[in-house]
């Protein structure tokens, strides 16, 4: 995935985030009595807690982006200024192939 995709799927999924915390906290303002007002508030603090959860892990996936995004990038060689790709982790090794022709005498 590109650097671009990956924000714009961290920035839909906290739009998701913020959507369902919106209509969790709408919920709250019903007006529930008995032992289904306990239960729906004990399920409404378990959802709440995954939605802690998974904006942290998003969190985690946003920042682990922008490291891999900045470490794509290097002080261009020789300048010791402004931003080039990276090289290559693994360069490519010289090709042996095909063999230089043999001579026939």
């Amino acid at each position: 995935m590109t650097f671009a995709l990956v924000d714009h799927h961290v920035d839909a999924a906290r739009q998701e985030i913020a959507s369902a915390a919106a209509v969790l906290g709408g919920l709250g303002d019903l007006w529930w009595t008995g032992p289904a007002a306990t239960a729906f508030a004990d399920r409404r603090a378990e959802v709440a807690a995954l939605l802690v959860r998974t904006a942290r892990s998003l969190d985690d996936v946003d920042a682990a982006s922008r490291t891999a995004r900045a470490g794509a990038l290097c002080v261009a060689p020789g300048t010791g200024t402004g931003w080039a790709p990276a090289p290559p982790v693994l360069a490519p090794a010289p090709s042996a192939w095909p063999p230089a022709p043999v001579a026939p005498w």
